[in-house]
């Protein structure tokens, strides 16, 4: 699968609501839609790293897969609404694996 260019604003929904494997999981709101956002190698449940990006513009590279965008590298370009912005956040310019 190749690689693609993305920018849009993170949210954090709930997925898997009334179940016992409910989370909260990082969605990337683009014009084209939302996409799941996930580490490759990062925990399958309530991604830490990627939630605290919630509210925040990024522009990141990942391939689709099954819906869900596979991230390969992010970089926050905004600030979340209400939070200062340094530029400087786990995940900036990350290229996977854990933080």
């Amino acid at each position: 699968m190749e690689e693609q260019n993305f920018t849009g604003r993170v949210v954090a929904r709930v997925v898997n609501r009334g179940s016992k494997s409910e989370h909260s999981a990082a969605f990337l709101e683009t014009p084209d839609g939302a996409l799941r956002l996930k580490r490759r190698v990062a925990p399958p449940f309530h991604d830490r790293v990627l939630l605290r990006l919630a509210g925040s513009t990024v522009r990141c590279r990942g391939t689709v897969e099954n819906g869900v965008l596979v991230l390969s590298r992010w970089r926050r370009i905004g600030p979340a609404p209400g939070k200062p912005f340094s530029g400087i956040m786990p995940g900036n310019g990350h290229r996977g694996g854990s933080s």
